[in-house]
């Protein structure tokens, strides 16, 4: 039969070739073979620009407004592996091990960000920094994590190569993202 999984005498055998797993106490759980809690582990990449895609992140308001950037998702309990950019935008690596909102962190850690520059006065004059509006995310499976780390570890390594709008094209041909996402 093309679908014998769905035959309940199969599923009784296969449920009962299935092996007991340990809990933290290295003792079997009472639901033998079940998912005894919930577990998530998602990585996703995230790209934003300025506005316009200024190029106003400079060498050294990058290197306060990362930190700043980390220190702020610790305290609002959002795991933040990885961060790294260039002039004119930023590469987050995050892992969810929980269900998350992403976009409304992604919002807040833009909209608290530009506030910090803004109040620290790194832009200098009447100038307000805001970044843009828009920004991709992609799921990252595990065995790509390390390769995806140095790639936003080298930003402006690759930037000395190819432009952020040859970046964004790659990415989204790369994922399958286009115009009618």
């Amino acid at each position: 039969m093309a679908n014998d999984w769905f035959n309940k005498e199969k599923v009784e055998e296969k449920k009962s070739l299935t092996p007991a797993l340990p809990n933290n106490s290295g003792q079997v759980s009472k639901r033998e073979g079940a998912i005894s809690r919930d577990m998530v582990k998602i990585w996703v990449h995230v790209i934003w620009s300025t506005e316009y895609q200024q190029g106003v992140l400079y060498d050294g308001l990058r290197k306060k407004l990362f930190p700043y950037m980390r220190e702020y998702c610790a305290i609002r309990g959002i795991e933040i592996d990885c961060i790294g950019g260039h002039v004119d935008h930023i590469h987050c690596l995050f892992k969810y091990s929980s269900f998350k909102d992403l976009e409304r962190n992604v919002d807040d850690i833009k909209r608290d960000s530009a506030l910090w520059i803004n109040k620290h006065g790194f832009m200098g004059g009447d100038d307000k920094f805001k970044w843009d509006r828009y920004f991709i995310g992609v799921s990252i499976g595990q065995s790509s994590v390390d390769v995806l780390r140095e790639y936003i570890r080298c930003q402006d390594w690759v930037h000395g190569r190819k432009s952020f709008r040859e970046e964004v094209e790659e990415v989204m041909g790369k994922y399958g993202l286009g115009e009618s996402e």
